[in-house]
């Protein structure tokens, strides 16, 4: 019957051998789905097997026997559902066509899925990862309110109010490494950027705007506006969705009341610290935990339809939660990184992309070192190094190699657990930075761009900004704004 398939196809094709390109193959595919969907309207894109059933008899004027078009139309319809989506129908149906090829160059790729498959694990990756999103997903709106900016006017024009206030000014600007590829800011001390992966070795240091001190003081824009995907909010904490999502749940908890530039000033007082390291745990712990996990939809597609767990507290055995030293942006904020990733980030993950040894610090590892109290208590100056606190803490039997192996185990673990992402859902895989196609017979497709695809996905299954504007992430202001003079300080 596959021969009987594939000598359909080849009636099916306007030209036999014409298709040779991936791009030709998708759009004769897309042309005849489009033109099944004019004609019957309304029903999805799906055709009833008895119906499949006549007009494969009809197209084939008797060429095929009819127990080889039944076995065809089973095939189409293997969950026996009753009906067949006629563009998977057809992706599978020109993919045994010997479309393009010569008798010389071996058979066709056969697969008996009406999806071409390269056998990719559902959590996303293999030795490809998966790309260009073909179905709609459930996504979290943020919460509905709205607040206006406290000073409406750009960053620049609240530095030049504040002229004179060294401290304050002290707190608007970030050393950074700016990625020349997508202009991500990243930290100094990363080689290549995480949100793109583009090399950052040659990549000389610059200063930029701290866009979450922008937040704190409500100013109204930088180089960009400063509108939140707001999670929660009060008088002295902020927790929103970062613009540069690596997961579907990728939230920042931030104190809005003190001025902390990263996690070393925690250890100049590990009591605080760990009070403050606490309460922003459960800030963006509760956020994901009545939001996302609250979602039924959410929960059944992303979290594999497990049970809402007893608490927010329950959420630190799926959550890759920590703190970036030193940061892209100088004010302290968690990290809540909640898997599963998409699969362009966990492909970066598994080449070491991700939470960078020495850099990322768990949050299970800050809180078990801060315990300790007076004991790593440090005085923090600019020739301070990360380096120096994992050492101090080593010397009391806590180690950050331990915590920060368990910490991409249970990434690994989780993302494996939940596995979302389908073949079926996407159009495209990425093979060693080039794009093939799915649609039709698994092909090279040099006319997609990795990069725009990676851009595109990421804009359909992240929540930042949603709901969406005119196609565009929406956002408010911090309703709890500061003023100069009112956030306190941990910088001596």
């Amino acid at each position: 019957w596959l021969k009987g398939a594939r000598n359909f196809a080849q009636t099916c094709a306007p030209v036999p051998g014409a298709m040779e390109t991936a791009a030709q193959s998708e759009q004769c595919i897309r042309n005849i789905a489009k033109l099944f969907q004019e004609t019957y309207p309304g029903r999805g894109g799906r055709i009833a097997r008895s119906e499949l059933l006549r007009f494969l008899t009809l197209v084939t004027h008797g060429a095929i026997a009819d127990a080889s078009l039944q076995q065809v139309v089973d095939a189409a319809d293997k969950e026996n559902t009753g009906t067949v989506q006629i563009e998977e129908f057809l992706c599978w149906l020109f993919s045994q066509a010997k479309v393009g090829r010569t008798e010389d160059e071996g058979p066709p790729w056969l697969t008996g899925d009406l999806h071409v498959s390269l056998d990719t694990p559902k959590a996303g990756v293999g030795l490809v990862y998966l790309a260009t999103v073909k179905d709609e997903v459930p996504h979290i709106d943020m919460i509905p309110d709205k607040s206006e900016p406290a000073f409406d006017d750009s960053i620049e024009k609240f530095r030049e109010t504040h002229a004179g206030n060294t401290q304050l000014l002290g707190q608007l600007v970030n050393r950074v490494k700016v990625c020349p590829s997508c202009g991500k800011a990243c930290a100094v001390n990363i080689k290549a950027c995480n949100s793109c992966s583009a090399d950052l070795i040659s990549v000389a240091e610059s200063r930029t705007d701290n866009v979450f001190m922008g937040f704190i003081y409500g100013i109204a824009k930088g180089r960009f506006p400063y509108k939140i995907s707001m999670r929660s909010q009060s008088p002295d904490f902020l927790c929103f969705d970062d613009p540069l999502a690596v997961t579907v749940c990728h939230l920042n908890a931030i104190p809005t009341s003190e001025y902390i530039p990263d996690m070393r000033y925690l250890f100049t007082d590990p009591p605080r610290g760990l009070a403050m390291m606490n309460k922003l745990f459960e800030t963006a712990a509760t956020a994901a935990f009545e939001q996302y996990w609250g979602n039924e939809a959410f929960r059944r597609k992303f979290f594999a339809g497990e049970p809402l767990p007893k608490s927010f507290e329950a959420l630190i055995d799926f959550a890759v939660t920590g703190l970036n030293c030193p940061p892209s942006m100088f004010q302290l904020h968690l990290q809540f990184i909640h898997p599963p990733l998409l699969p362009f980030h966990f492909n970066l993950f598994l080449q070491d992309g991700h939470f960078h040894h020495g850099r990322f610090f768990p949050l299970e590892y800050v809180r078990k070192a801060l315990a300790l109290g007076d004991a790593v208590k440090i005085k923090v100056t600019d020739e301070t190094d990360a380096s120096d606190i994992i050492r101090i803490v080593e010397k009391h039997g806590i180690s950050y190699d331990a915590y920060h192996s368990r910490m991409m185990r249970k990434c690994k673990e989780v993302q494996q657990r939940f596995s979302p992402w389908e073949e079926s859902q996407f159009t495209h895989q990425v093979i060693n930075g080039q794009v093939f196609s799915l649609l039709g017979r698994v092909s090279h497709a040099p006319d997609k761009d990795a990069k725009a695809i990676h851009k595109e996905d990421t804009k359909l299954l992240q929540n930042y900004g949603r709901p969406y504007a005119n196609d565009k992430p929406s956002g408010t202001h911090y309703r709890y704004a500061k003023k100069a003079g009112e956030v306190h300080s941990w910088v001596s």
